[in-house]
């Protein structure tokens, strides 16, 4: 979530008078509204399409390892394609330039649609339960932190307002350092289980301990064998009555706190607090505040 903070910074970029002077192609990006709205919203475009091909087509097949290396590379070209827009592509008419950069923010978002999957999908089949919550609930920690090095980022690199593709150019360390790091993991044991990869799913689980895992092993085999013997007796339509009440409150909770505004006020909270006369310095803050409330939640998740 780096990119969401630093969002925030490209936009009041994108809105600068410099640009006017310099015939660049986003010079009439801040009278129109319809641009802004459309290049902060792409990003949540192309999540919603990523999540949509992962849950539908690619999660039973390719595994929780391979969507964060799939998220990888979909981070870079949508980044290359951002950095182009603001570079080779800065001369160009407003058509292409915004086109290149759109598409590189539905890019981007389409990574954010694979990972929202694969990351706590993987953590949760990966960790013992009595750690589990703490550390799917760290992730969300850990979504406040990239805010912050996002804020952080912008508020150092935006006193030159042409140069806003350098934020999104610093994005290609992270998701490099990201995708290095899948080499050193193993495939979820869960999903390795499921799809009869037994040797190789003792390997997986025996990297998260440091004893012998046997005993969690079996634990863990025979409650998967007990569900595929019993899934096609107990097999159910998603929205069926038995499944109203878990659907109702899934849902419900993910749609109120969208609905709330909240990613939205994180995109556009340098423009805001600009409106208001304060600095950018006022962003990071925020998202400070923001990492002690996250914290509190990961402490207390687990009691």
């Amino acid at each position: 979530c780096y990119d969401m903070g630093a969002t925030s910074f490209v936009l009041e970029m994108l809105r600068d008078p410099e640009a006017i002077e310099h015939d660049v192609w986003w010079s009439n990006m801040a009278s129109n509204n319809l641009e802004q709205g459309l290049f902060v919203s792409a990003l949540s475009l192309g999540a919603l399409i990523g999540s949509h091909i992962v849950l539908f087509y690619l999660a039973h097949f390719i595994g929780r390892r391979m969507e964060i290396r799939i998220c990888a590379l979909l981070y870079l070209a949508g980044t290359a394609l951002n950095v182009i827009s603001g570079t080779l592509l800065k001369n160009s008419s407003e058509l292409i330039g915004f086109t290149c950069l759109i598409a590189g923010r539905l890019l981007f978002g389409t990574g954010v649609g694979f990972i929202m999957h694969g990351a706590p999908t993987y953590m949760a089949e990966m960790c013992p339960a009595n750690v589990r919550g703490s550390v799917v609930t760290g992730k969300e920690a850990f979504i406040v932190i990239g805010i912050v090095v996002g804020y952080g980022c912008g508020d150092l690199l935006s006193s030159d307002p042409l140069k806003w593709s350098n934020l999104y150019a610093c994005t290609t360390i992270i998701t490099l350092l990201m995708l290095l790091m899948t080499t050193f993991i193993p495939r979820s044991v869960r999903w390795l289980l499921m799809n009869g990869l037994e040797q190789e799913a003792r390997e997986s689980i025996q990297f998260i301990y440091c004893s012998d895992a046997t005993k969690e092993f079996e634990v863990l085999r025979e409650q998967i064998l007990h569900k595929q013997r019993d899934y096609p007796k107990q097999k159910r339509p998603l929205f069926s009555k038995a499944n109203y009440t878990a659907l109702t409150a899934s849902i419900g909770l993910v749609m109120l706190q969208q609905f709330s505004g909240q990613p939205s006020i994180i995109s556009y909270a340098t423009v805001l607090f600009s409106a208001a006369g304060l600095s950018g310095d006022s962003s990071v803050w925020t998202a400070l505040y923001m990492i002690m409330n996250a914290s509190f939640t990961v402490l207390m998740v687990d009691r």
